[in-house]
């Protein structure tokens, strides 16, 4: 089911080990590019794990979304 394009999770349904590193290289100020190269995937595979990430941390933006894993301690 995750693996499919449309797949939405569940609000406050824990991130995956994907959507915390995407977040984690947001954290250290990364471009949606750089965070791309890094993790050998395509900027659209960012977009959809940061999209995803906001999505279950019920984030107005990505920034919010870095904070409030930050807070809750997903990333650091």
């Amino acid at each position: 089911m995750r693996d499919q394009p449309n797949y939405v999770p569940p609000v406050g349904s824990p991130l995956t080990v994907a959507e915390r590193r995407v977040l984690a290289f947001m954290a250290d100020g990364k471009t949606r590019l750089e965070t791309a190269a890094a993790l050998g995937v395509a900027i659209s595979t960012v977009d959809t794990l940061s999209a995803r990430a906001r999505h279950r941390l019920d984030a107005a933006n990505t920034t919010h979304a870095v904070r409030l894993a930050i807070r809750s301690g997903a990333i650091s």
